[in-house]
This record gives structure tokens, sequence and C-alpha cells, in this order.
């Protein structure tokens, strides 16, 4: 008998779409071990409809299903199978079984209606906050807090000190512990800048930043309705190359997108859609673009009719032509 962990507590099912039969043994071997692991109790299911979808990116059937379960706003979520996903509902395969729970137990708190958890946010809220200090005109630096140690952003520089090396895997893993953001004060700056080891550009914190608390919901200055475009291309060299990351910054340096139509041409689940914006928007990558203008449907304008003068050269010609032939 399984024993379920605390929450919702209901059965749900799961498929997989766009893998070989080895995924399906994984996934159904995942499965049986992290049974009473979960919110809710999970069973495979071979039917697409099934409340939960693991699926290949690369995969046009799964994208298929995707597009059309974003346009219909089906109770559905859609997990992606990416290797260097970080967002909540990516999954690598082969699967693993913390990984698996955590993505199922985010599945079991978008099924219901509900928030990811307080964890969840809390990342969200911290994502809002540091955008709302970077573009306060009164701060100039901003003291960053986590694992026990003390960095800075200072926003002149565009630049990050921190009192160890920092990579962007390490910036990764930093970020999604506990963080606390204050506005630094002048003495503060100065000794955590007299600390530290390891100056790095600003960019690549931001879009890190962005990427590991947004969890997918857009900040408050981004319109979900307005459209945006990249003025520039990220610098990869410095935040990594995600697929996922270099294929949404091609369409959205091509053309304008709203968050939603930019899942769909992109195929990419809408929270990494929504990650990707934010740490655009945070590095000032991202400007909003005028919506375009329905077309009006006129109908063509005939000129007017204008009857020929009597005193014209034509009209003088006809005269003299009937008159030589008496028709007058």
């Amino acid at each position: 008998m399984q024993i379920h962990a605390p929450g919702f507590s209901r059965h749900r099912t799961i498929a997989c779409l766009g893998f070989d039969w080895r995924a399906e043994v994984s996934l159904r071997e995942t499965l049986a071990l992290i049974g009473g692991k979960t919110l809710d109790s999970w069973q495979f299911s071979n039917d697409l409809g099934a409340d939960v979808v693991v699926y290949d990116v690369h995969n046009a059937l799964a994208q298929a299903l995707l597009r059309r379960s974003i346009a219909e706003g089906e109770a559905r979520v859609m997990i992606s199978s990416t290797p260097d996903g970080q967002s909540d509902l990516t999954l690598g395969y082969p699967f693993g079984a913390s990984r698996l729970i955590h993505c199922l137990n985010v599945a079991s708190a978008r099924l219901h209606g509900a928030k990811t958890a307080a964890e969840s946010e809390h990342r969200t809220n911290t994502c809002q906050h540091l955008d709302e200090l970077l573009r306060s005109p009164r701060i100039e630096d901003v003291v960053v807090k986590a694992s026990k140690q003390t960095g800075l952003i200072r926003k002149s520089e565009h630049a990050f000190y921190w009192p160890a090396k920092l990579d962007v895997d390490e910036a990764a893993h930093l970020f999604s512990s506990d963080i606390h953001l204050v506005p630094a004060r002048d003495e503060e700056s100065r000794e955590i800048q007299r600390a530290a080891t390891d100056v790095v550009p600003l960019e690549g914190i931001l879009w890190t930043f962005g990427m590991t608390r947004s969890n997918g919901a857009l900040l408050r200055r981004l319109d979900p309705q307005r459209i945006y475009r990249l003025r520039r291309w990220p610098d990869f060299g410095l935040i990594g190359r995600r697929s996922s990351d270099m294929r949404l910054a091609s369409l959205l340096a091509q053309r304008n997108f709203s968050p939603k139509l930019l899942a769909q041409a992109s195929a990419i689940p809408p929270t990494i859609v929504g990650n990707f914006l934010n740490s655009a928007a945070l590095c000032g990558l991202l400007e909003e673009q005028a919506q375009p203008q329905a077309a009006q449907a006129t109908a063509p304008q005939v000129p007017a009719f204008k009857p020929i003068p009597d005193d014209s050269l034509f009209v003088g010609v006809i005269k003299r032509i009937r008159s030589a032939f008496a028709l007058n």
C-alpha cells in the first residue's frame, strides 16, 4: 500500500511523446520508484490526453500538441525534455527520480490552479524586486546576500563583485538558494568591493538571475498582450549557449512577438519563454514595439463625374461636325 505525501492526493496520468520505446520503459520504472513521494499519485498512460505529457522538443507531433494546448487553453501540463533546461517544467532523459518528483509536484500545483509553492512565490517576487531596484534612479548599487556570502551589483560599471570565483553554473546554483537584495550604502559598497576576489560582467549575472528566479512569471512591467523585440543578441559567451535561448533570440531578433505567440512559434513551453523574456528585460535587451494597426477595409474612391464645359475645345469641335452634316 502506498502512502502519499501530504498535499493534493489525486490520481493523475502521465504520458510521453516523441521518444523511442526506451523512454517509455524509463518513465514507467522511475514512476514505480517514486510511488508515495509526490503530492498526487501518478500512473503511466498511452493516452495523449493525459494530465501531463513529457515531450521531446524536437518532435513535430509534440510541437503540434504543445501549440494546440496553448491555443485552446487545455488543462494539461507539458514537460519538455531538454538536456540543458533549468525551468521547473523541464526533464532530462534518461529520467531521474528526484527531478521527476520535482516536475510532477509542480504539475500538481498547476493542475489544481495553485501556485507552485511558497518557494516559487518567493522566487517570482525576488526577480520582480531586483528589477525594481535596478530601475530605481535613486539606487546606485545593490547588495546581494546568498549562501552566507555578500556580493554587489554596480549599475554604473555594469559589473558584479563577489568574494569567490563565479562562473555561469556556479551563479545558477547560487541564485537558486535563499537570496536577499537591498540597496547598498556608500561605505558598505566600498567594503564589498575591497573584499571581492572576482568581478564579472553584469549581463551574465542578470541573465542567470532571470532564468533561475522567474519561474515563468513575467515581470509586472511586461504586458502579455504587447509585442516585443530584442535590441541586440544576448552575449552567449557570458550566459552560455542553451538551445532554447538561441532559438528564442533568433526569432525575437527578426520579428516582433507577444509572449504567447513567441511560445507558439518556437514550440517552447511558456514558462521557459517567460524566463527568457525576464532575463532579456533585466539586461536591458528587450524593447516594446508599437502594436500594428489593423488594416481598414474601405471602398475604393471613384472620382466624381465632371461634365465637360460647353465652351471647351472638344464641345466646339463636336458642334462644328454636327453643323457640317446638318445635324443641328
